[in-house]
């Protein structure tokens, strides 16, 4: 948490991390509605995403997960962003279903495995930018 208060100036109660292949970590602050990037040593490099309810911000984020081409998927209240990994917005999963994402994870398919607040696990294939 403090790595993200250092870089945001904000408290930060409930960060998530995950990493990517190249060792950088990605830190989703769930307080802070943003994604911070720090590479493998621990510097903070980046961030993105803001408070909002437009493409590539957050209203109510839940967690983070980095598949292997490196692209961030954030799931929060209006689906499940999907941003590159300079923090680009790329898109929005449709889970198909509804129901707000909890929990992410990748299979050795590449597929995003979510479970929902409905206790429903999805599995979705892999992002294909429109």
């Amino acid at each position: 948490t403090k790595a993200v208060e250092e870089a945001s100036g904000e408290p930060e109660l409930s960060p998530i991390a995950s990493t990517d292949g190249l060792g950088n970590i990605y830190i989703l602050g769930v307080f802070n509605s943003a994604v911070f990037v720090f590479d493998r040593n621990g510097r903070f490099t980046d961030t993105f995403g803001s408070p909002g309810q437009d493409r590539g911000q957050f209203s109510a984020p839940s967690d983070i997960a980095i598949d292997s081409r490196g692209l961030v998927y954030v799931s929060d209240i209006s689906g499940i962003q999907v941003f590159d990994s300079d923090g680009r917005y790329l898109g929005t999963l449709d889970t198909g279903r509804g129901g707000y994402v909890f929990g992410m994870d990748f299979d050795p398919s590449g597929n995003l495995v979510a479970v929902t607040g409905d206790c429903e696990v999805l599995v979705l294939p892999p992002f294909e930018e429109q």
